[in-house]
């Protein structure tokens, strides 16, 4: 079962570090070591900017998947209700109800519901096979086992007990007891006497046309089945999604109402009241899985919820109403309710529930209702509970470690040869194990789920006690649909890791490109056996011929590198050859790396893809772009990493600082040719408002050119203001050391041709690194990059006056904006530790740990820069001081 937290949070996690990632958590142990406490992150206060894509602030229903949650409580509560009801019911009592319901059938209800949320969740994350094999895993070996129970225990009881011999019990015949277990194995049950016994009981009760039942509970689990069955449906069509489901629920809504209103015969006799009640109330869990991230967690919906709930209690037709309200109740109190230990490793419902109608009805035949229900409750009650505590330790748990395959033994010189020998001749000839789930990566944001098997009757979970997802379930997006094939066994741990990393271009420079170069070093650095395949190189055109020469040797590469643990996918683009990289090497999973404006401006077929392999899956740069992705899953977090180098550099730059100049000198640093989506004449405008109040203000753009000639005439008309074109790294740092003040100031353009934003900022890492306080946009994935308040600031929104707000706030105080330098260096040296990122990435984009030890970490060399040049166009420059 994917059980809950009522912490809410929304991206997947590592190493259970909150939201803001390993990395934070690494940078606040090094702030604490080095007496930094005060740099620890901490939660942020006032106005954030956040998308809209990434959700609301407040918690939703999904929070019952992230954590431990009280389901196994709420099931185990049904389970109860549903042995007491009908211990009062075959004892010959009456049995309460509200209005014109029992309380027995409005538990029954609740387990349906309870398993729609939950088989709906398990049938998005699993292959169609290991989805029907979990599923009968947890449902048959316990009935097939009360099946026997029945038929040679409680029945021939009963039988010795009112003929005094079991010389004629009937083990064979229409209704012997062998043909009770093989006709009804089957879960449907074709009749539930043996040879018209139980007798002299109050069940059936007269006139109803009931059957003689030894085990009248069963009867619900067929309805269950079939409800596996239409969510496996579901899945093999493509159409377990949000709207195909809210529109068969709408459709399944409308025929019970037409059944429960319509006149007799208007619709086929096999569509019955109990099939408009079941599909209604598990169709409700399966949309409060499928929409868990847009409901509110709301204590008023749930007060509400209530009085529906209550309220349909006094109509006939109480389905109609209530299935909704219902579901969501048991959401809401499986987060709220601080049960959570109850049920968690022992589930017990699913036996109370089928043994406690046997028990009850054998203790009624011996008489022992007539002692009244002060002895017949507590003696039923115990049985039941014994009954139920030896089919969970004896058949149930047993079965569900059967779900998880055990991986194949070691061959040849690993396994010693009298193990060989012996394993040879109790097993014969070793077959190879069945696909385990594929290790995926985890990311920074959220605390790690776990999962635990409560199953009540009818209903039930995947996961075998106490088991932890598996990381390719952490990852999957509950609405994706069912994988259709399984991977190969990973590899040994102490092999190296085998990656092969597609990517659109190397030495053209850009954020994009050093973080992908940054990943590659990582790995190599790791361990990893790693093979890089470029579409575009410098002097490399893009065109359609260039894209089917990458395609030939990409796949070429695929098939010769494999097999592979992952195929990381640089650039949403490259998604198609990826999907087919991926079959060629083998590999367990496919990383996909986003960065920003690659979301919104994603291709239709790619997002398609993305969608339906059960391979591949989102990993991006922040929180932000996380949540962006979050119409196509559940996407891990890998931010930015510096290269040891690279951060060698910066940090000596930061140790070189000069003193305080007496004009202040502000860097802005990004691609030139998107200097409109970087908020350059934004930039320039809130400067100018500074130099009128503050007086001269020096500003630096750098970046990798050429600049376009419309931000040539920009800067010629601005005064103090100087342009750089692709400046050396050594060039670079000088610049991030220069300055005292580091702004960007991306804009946010979700829609339309010219989409824009920035899904981290790399550059605002670097320029703390190099001791210089940094001003961030006011909206995209840059939040994560810097502390607010701490190491820099951020706008309230994206005009020029509120920049020129902050930044004339901060170069006011020239002294504390030279403090605020030193605690970002400080910071950025504790969160850009290479031996933690060097983990990290291996974490999310292999499943395995590094195989290179932190201290045997080498130091990788930079990686050459392409050739470039460096012009400088400046409009009254003033010296450098």
């Amino acid at each position: 079962m994917e059980s809950g937290s009522p912490t809410p949070r929304k991206i997947p996690a590592v190493d259970g570090s909150p939201a803001g990632g390993a990395d934070r958590r690494a940078a606040s142990a090094a702030a604490a070591e080095s007496g930094l406490s005060r740099l620890i992150p901490q939660p942020r206060r006032g106005r954030q900017p956040v998308p809209s894509a990434a959700g609301p602030p407040h918690p939703t229903l999904e929070v019952i998947f992230t954590g431990p949650n009280s389901l196994g409580a709420i099931r185990l509560l049904f389970a109860w209700i549903v042995l007491l009801l009908h211990g009062l019911a075959l004892s010959g009592h009456h049995t309460p109800a509200l209005g014109r319901h029992e309380y027995d059938a409005v538990a029954l209800d609740g387990f349906f519901a309870i398993s729609g949320l939950l088989v709906t969740r398990s049938a998005s994350r699993l292959t169609i096979g290991r989805f029907l094999r979990h599923r009968a895993l947890r449902i048959l070996p316990g009935f097939w086992v009360c099946l026997l129970v029945v038929a040679f225990v409680i029945a021939p009881m009963g039988w010795w007990h009112v003929r005094g011999s079991l010389r004629d019990y009937p083990l064979t015949g229409p209704h012997g007891a062998l043909h009770y277990v093989t006709d009804n194995a089957l879960v449907r049950m074709r009749f539930y006497d043996i040879a018209g016994t139980p007798q002299g009981s109050y069940f059936p009760p007269p006139g109803t046309g009931m059957p003689v039942s030894w085990d009248g509970s069963l009867w619900s689990l067929w309805w269950e089945v079939q409800c596996y069955i239409g969510i496996t449906l579901l899945a093999v069509v493509g159409l377990l999604r949000r709207r195909p489901v809210l529109a068969i629920g709408a459709i399944a809504l409308g025929l019970s109402i037409i059944e429960a209103f319509g006149p007799p015969g208007t619709l086929p006799a096999r569509f019955s009241a109990d099939m408009a009640r079941f599909t209604l109330n598990f169709l409700a869990g399966a949309l409060m899985c499928l929409y868990a991230k847009r409901i509110p967690l709301s204590g008023r919906i749930a007060a509400i919820a209530g009085a529906v709930f209550v309220g349909s209690f006094y109509l006939q037709d109480q389905p109609l109403i209530s299935a909704l309200p219902l579901a969501y109740l048991c959401v809401y109190l499986g987060v709220r309710l601080p049960l959570r230990w109850l049920g968690a490793r022992h589930d017990l419902s699913y036996g109370l529930y089928i043994y406690g109608f046997p028990i009850q009805q054998l203790a009624t035949v011996y008489g022992l209702h007539h002692a009244g229900l002060v002895a017949y409750l507590p003696v039923t009650v115990a049985a039941t509970l014994a009954c139920a505590t030896a089919s969970w330790f004896a058949v149930e748990a047993p079965a569900l470690r059967r779900k998880s395959p055990r991986p194949r033994q070691p061959r040849g010189d690993d396994r010693p040869r009298g193990l060989r020998r012996r394993g040879r001749r109790r097993r014969g000839r070793q077959r190879t194990a069945p696909a385990a789930a594929e290790p995926a990566p985890q990311a920074i944001t959220a605390h790690p789920a776990t999962e635990s098997t409560r199953v009540g009757a009818g209903s039930g979970d995947d996961t075998p006690p106490r088991a932890r997802r598996t990381p390719r379930e952490r990852l999957t997006s509950p609405l994706v649909q069912l994988p259709r094939r399984s991977s190969p066994l990973p590899a040994a741990p102490d092999q190296p890791a085998r990656v092969l990393l597609l990517t659109v271009s190397r030495g053209l420079g850009g954020g994009i490109e050093r973080y992908l170069t940054t990943v590659e070093e990582t790995l190599r650095a790791g361990g990893a056996e790693l093979a890089r395949i470029d579409m575009l190189a410098p002097g490399t055109e893009l065109n359609p011929a260039t894209r089917a020469r990458f395609a030939l040797r990409a796949l070429d590469a695929a098939r010769r590198f494999g097999p592979a643990d992952s195929v990381v996918t640089g650039h949403a683009n490259l998604i198609p050859i990826a999907a087919a990289a991926i079959r060629l090497t083998r590999a367990r999973f496919g990383p996909v790396l986003f960065y920003g404006t690659d979301i919104w401006s994603m291709r239709a077929a790619d997002r398609a893809i993305l969608r339906a392999d059960p391979l591949l899956h989102p990993v991006t740069i922040s929180s932000y772009s996380a949540g962006a992705l979050s119409t196509v899953g559940l996407a891990p977090i890998l931010p930015p990493g510096i290269s040891p180098a690279w951060r060698a550099t910066l940090l000596g730059e930061s140790g070189r600082r000069r003193p305080l100049p007496p004009v202040p000198t502000m860097l802005s640093v990004f691609r030139l040719a998107d200097w409109a989506g970087k908020g350059a004449a934004a930039l320039l405008e809130a400067v100018a408002a500074v130099r009128a109040e503050l007086g001269p203000v020096r500003l630096v753009l750098a970046g990798q050119g050429p600049a376009p000639g419309a931000l040539h005439e920009l800067v010629s008309a601005a005064e103090n203001t100087e342009l750089v074109e692709s400046p050396t790294d050594d060039e670079l740092a000088r610049l991030y050391a220069d300055a005292d003040l580091f702004v960007l100031c991306t804009r946010t353009r979700t829609r339309g041709p010219q989409a824009s934003g920035e899904g981290y900022g790399i550059v605002l890492l670097e320029a703390q690194l190099a001791g210089c306080a940094v001003v961030g946009p006011a909206s995209g994935g840059s939040h994560d990059a810097y502390q607010d308040g701490v190491t820099g600031q951020t706008p309230v929104d994206e005009s020029a006056e509120a920049l020129a707000e902050v930044l004339r706030g901060m170069l006011a105080d020239r002294a504390r904006l030279a403090r605020t330098g030193r605690r970002a260096a400080e910071w950025a040296e504790a969160a850009t530790r290479p031996e933690d990122y060097v983990r990290l990435v291996f974490t999310a984009l292999t499943g395995r740990p590094p195989t290179t030890g932190p201290a045997e970490l080498p130091v990788p060399r930079p990686a050459p820069p392409a050739a470039r040049g460096r012009s400088r166009v400046a409009a009254d420059p003033s010296p450098t001081p």
